[in-house]
């Protein structure tokens, strides 16, 4: 985050775009996109560990939208070509706008930063779901990841989902899987077991009527008096245009916006 000035001053052959947001004394966000291009050259240190991260996270929200696909019986190639994104369809290669700048992928990574004072009386992340298909996040460097879980789902346009009034915690589950992953042999041989967390977002909810509900979460306030800063990442994989309809609808009619 300390880099965040530097890194938007980085052009966009880098392949990545950069946008940085400071919310007071709460919490700073790098938001990175990426561009028609692709990384060309020497790179820097930050972009190319960006770029590798970036890579990572928007494959697994990938193998994660293809596997919805086949469990739904959905042709994944109807899925890219209707919505695809750069991570989700053919390679989009955009052109130029004359200026040299290239067009903007709608997926995002974002890196934040919440600074856990204690005289901020304001909440992290209030309550809300993720605009896109699926969001894949990591384990942060400090609990705080929460969740309603859904009681029942929706369905027909206006009928929302029922969640539970009640938040889970949701780290210090992904810590267990990844014990009992490396428990069970299941990691590469001398790596860490790495896990992720995949959640439903607002507009795959749409595209399946209602049956996989927007997962409801937040980033809640720390528990105990001189909290440690909070460092997360979370990768949005949205479509390229907007989708208001339910899969059938859209592919029988190819309505997407």
């Amino acid at each position: 985050m300390h880099r965040a000035e530097a890194l938007l001053a980085i052009p966009a052959a880098t392949g990545l775009c950069f946008n940085y947001k400071r919310q007071k004394d709460l919490k700073q966000r790098l938001q990175v996109r990426r561009t028609g291009h692709r990384l060309q050259g020497e790179a820097a240190d930050d972009p190319a560990i960006l770029s590798s991260s970036f890579e990572v996270m928007e494959a697994v929200a990938q193998a994660c939208m293809e596997a919805w696909c086949e469990s739904e019986g959905f042709p994944t190639e109807a899925a890219r070509s209707h919505f695809g994104d750069f991570s989700f369809g053919e390679s989009l290669q955009l052109e130029d706008d004359g200026a040299g700048a290239a067009g903007k992928g709608k997926s995002v990574l974002n890196l934040y930063h919440y600074f856990n004072e204690e005289t901020c009386l304001e909440e992290p992340c209030r309550q809300h779901a993720d605009p896109g298909l699926v969001t894949v996040l990591c384990r942060s460097s400090t609990t705080g990841l929460e969740v309603r879980l859904p009681l029942k789902p929706g369905g027909a346009p206006g009928i929302h989902a029922t969640y539970q009034e009640e938040w889970q915690d949701v780290e210090e589950v992904m810590d267990q899987c990844a014990q009992d992953a490396g428990a069970t042999g299941r990691g590469v041989e001398g790596s860490e077991v790495f896990c992720f967390l995949v959640i439903v977002g607002e507009t795959l909810e749409r595209l399946s009527a209602g049956r996989h509900p927007a997962c409801l979460h937040r980033v809640a306030r720390p528990r105990r008096t001189a909290a440690q800063p909070r460092f997360n990442m979370a990768f949005e994989l949205r479509p390229r245009c907007n989708v208001w309809h339910p899969w059938q609808q859209v592919l029988a009619t190819g309505a997407t916006a």
